[in-house]
C-alpha cells in the first residue's frame, strides 16, 4: 500500500457519495502492466511485472454502499492481498475472460445496475474490447456508462499525501535540472542534458523509469532546421555553441505522482535581449499565478488575464496566437498519477478552480529567434496558491570553451 488507510479510506468516501451524486450504483475501474491508474487509486495495488504488456486486465468494482472486489491475474494475487486494502480478490489464469468478473458482478448483485465505466476522454478500458462487450450479453438489464466525469471530479482535488508525493516528484525533477543544467558547457548536445538529467532521477530516488518524458529544443536545433515543434522529435545531437538557447520540459514519478516542468539555459553569458525576453516569459507565468489562480476561477477567466499580461508587456498577438485561435491551446494543466491532466487552462474551457487541485502553468511566447517559456508547479489553497518547489530565477548559464 503506497499510502495510508486513512488514505484510501476518504478516497472510497469520497468515491461512494461522488456515485451518488452522479447517480451510479457502482464504478469498474481497470489497469494492466503498462497503467494502473484509477485501479491503484482506489484498490491501493499496483500491478507489477517485467513485462509491460496490455493482455493481463486487473479490475476493481467499487458499489455505491462502499462494498468492493478485485479480480486480479494469478501471478499478482499475492502482492494485491498485501498491497490492497480490499479483501474480495479473485484470481485468474491466461488468457483473460469476463468469467471471474461475471461471478464478482453477480456476488455484489449488479446485475441490474447502472456501472461506471472508463469510456471517456482520457480515460483507457484495461481490457480486450470483445471481452468488455460480452458484459453487455450477460446482463441486459444492467447499464454500463461513462463515468469519466465522476472520475476526474474524484482526482482533480489532490489530498495531503498526494501533495506531499507530487512536491516530492517535483523537488526530484528540480535537483536534476539544476545540476545537469549548472554543469552545461558548450559542445553537448540536448541528447547529453537529458541523458544527465534522467541519471539525475534515479539517483534522487524517481520511482519511474529513466525517459518517462522529456521534451527539449535549442538554437542548435534551429540552426539544422528545426523549430520550438521539433521539442516532440526527440533530443537533438547537434552541438550547442556559444550564445545558444536551450529549453528543457522534464517531469519524474515519486509514489505515481508526478513533478514536471521547463527550464531554460544559454551558453556563455546572455545577451541583455535573451535576458529580457525570458525575464518577461517568467513575469507573465508567476504573475498569472500569484494574481490570477484562486478557488472560484474559471479556466477561461485564467486564460483571459494571460492574454491581458501579454498585452500589458507588449507581446504582439502573433506570439501567443495558438491560444486565441481554434483549437486554443493551453496555458496550464493539471498534474498528478499522470503528467497532464483535466482541467487545462484555456480558452472557451469554463472548468472551476477548486481547493486542492496541482496545476502546472506555462504561458509561452513564440519570439522569433526562440520560444521562451517558463513552467511552474502549484497547489491551489484556500486563499490562493503554494509553490511546489523552487520557482524559476532566469536563464542557466553554461560554460564555453
Amino acid at each position: 500500500m503506497f499510502f495510508s488507510k486513512d488514505e484510501y479510506k476518504h478516497r472510497i468516501n469520497r468515491a461512494t457519495k461522488l456515485m451518488k451524486e452522479h447517480g451510479f450504483d457502482a464504478m469498474m475501474v481497470t489497469g494492466d502492466f503498462s497503467a494502473a491508474d484509477n485501479y491503484r487509486y482506489l484498490s491501493g495495488h499496483l500491478p507489477i511485472d517485467f513485462q509491460q504488456n496490455f493482455a493481463r486486465p486487473h479490475i476493481m468494482i467499487l458499489t455505491a454502499d462502499g462494498k468492493a472486489g478485485l479480480v486480479v491475474l494469478e501471478t499478482t494475487a499475492a502482492a494485491a492481498k498485501e498491497m490492497s486494502w480490499v479483501e474480495n480478490i479473485r484470481d485468474y489464469l491466461q488468457p483473460f475472460t469476463i468469467t471471474p468478473l461475471e461471478e464478482l458482478i453477480k456476488e455484489l448483485k449488479l446485475q441490474s445496475a447502472k456501472i461506471g465505466c472508463e469510456l471517456g476522454a482520457d480515460q483507457r478500458l484495461h481490457m480486450p474490447i470483445q471481452e468488455f462487450m460480452k458484459l453487455y450479453k450477460k446482463f441486459p438489464e444492467a447499464h454500463f456508462a461513462d463515468c469519466t466525469e465522476l472520475i476526474w471530479d474524484l482526482r482533480m482535488i489532490k489530498s495531503d499525501e498526494e501533495v506531499k508525493a507530487i512536491q516530492k516528484a517535483a523537488q526530484i525533477n528540480y535537483n536534476a535540472l539544476t545540476t545537469a543544467l549548472s554543469n552545461l558547457k558548450e559542445g553537448m548536445s540536448e541528447h547529453d542534458v537529458i541523458n544527465a538529467i534522467m541519471v539525475e532521477h534515479v539517483k534522487e530516488g524517481a520511482n519511474r523509469p529513466p525517459f518517462s518524458q522529456f521534451l527539449s529544443t535549442s538554437s542548435a536545433t534551429y540552426r539544422a532546421g528545426g523549430s520550438h515543434a521539433s521539442r516532440f522529435s526527440g533530443p537533438s545531437k547537434e552541438p550547442l555553441i556559444k550564445g545558444d538557447l536551450l529549453f528543457v520540459d522534464t517531469g519524474c514519478v515519486f509514489e505515481g505522482y508526478w513533478g514536471e516542468f521547463s527550464r531554460m539555459a544559454v551558453i556563455g553569458e546572455p545577451s541583455q535581449d535573451q535576458k529580457d525576453k525570458h525575464h518577461r516569459a517568467r513575469e507573465i507565468t508567476q504573475r498569472t499565478i500569484s494574481e490570477a489562480i484562486k478557488p472560484g476561477v474559471t479556466s477561461e477567466e485564467i486564460m483571459n488575464y494571460t492574454i491581458k499580461l501579454y498585452k500589458e508587456y507588449g507581446v504582439d498577438e502573433s506570439k501567443y496566437l495558438p491560444f486565441i485561435q481554434h483549437p486554443f491551446n493551453h496555458i496550464g494543466h493539471s498534474i498528478g498519477l499522470t503528467s497532464s491532466e483535466p482541467p487545462l487552462i484555456q480558452l472557451h474551457n469554463n472548468s472551476v478552480i477548486k481547493e486542492g487541485m496541482v496545476l502546472a502553468i506555462e504561458p509561452r511566447i513564440n519570439e522569433a529567434d526562440f520560444t521562451y517559456h517558463s513552467e511552474e508547479n502549484i497547489r491551489v489553497t484556500k486563499n490562493g496558491v503554494e509553490y511546489l518547489t523552487d520557482v524559476d530565477k532566469g536563464l542557466f548559464v553554461g560554460k564555453t570553451n
